[in-house]
């Protein structure tokens, strides 16, 4: 099995340079992984639900920020 960067239910931030064509993410918009798709030519795709604008897109792994990390103790 692949390992994503990122899990169904992780808290992400949206970290990299706003575009126009990305109109449903704001820079240091949270949101919450909600799906993976194993894109063919680019990598992961996730599937994001953005809290500030109630909107869901699709961004790439390296358009994203993770919000915490867990520690096993």
């Amino acid at each position: 099995m692949k390992d994503y960067e990122y899990t169904p239910g992780d808290l992400v931030t949206f970290d990299y340079i706003q575009v126009e064509s990305i109109e449903t993410a704001k820079l240091k918009d949270l949101g919450v992984v909600m799906g993976i798709d194993n894109g063919r030519y680019v990598g992961a795709v996730y599937k994001i639900y953005w809290f500030k604008t109630m909107k869901t897109s699709l961004s790439l792994a390296c358009h994203l920020k993770l919000v915490y990390t867990m520690e096993n103790k």
